[in-house]
């Protein structure tokens, strides 16, 4: 969906964006595990994200 927006209200949704950011890191930089999933397909993210939390496993353990 596509939708064009005003000036004011880029500058608004922008203000927002960073907000949600800083929150965001803060619980980010908290985790125990972080895994990198940018630009990889819903099946490859998905085969990642179960290895490392298998590998994360096995350490805790």
């Amino acid at each position: 969906m596509e939708k064009h927006v005003t000036t004011e209200e880029k500058r608004l949704y922008q203000k927002e964006i960073k907000k949600y950011i800083t929150f965001f890191r803060k619980s980010y930089e908290r985790a125990h595990l972080q895994i990198d999933i940018s630009g990889l397909s819903v099946k490859q993210a998905a085969a990642r994200i179960k290895e490392a939390l298998e590998m994360f496993d096995n350490k805790v353990r």
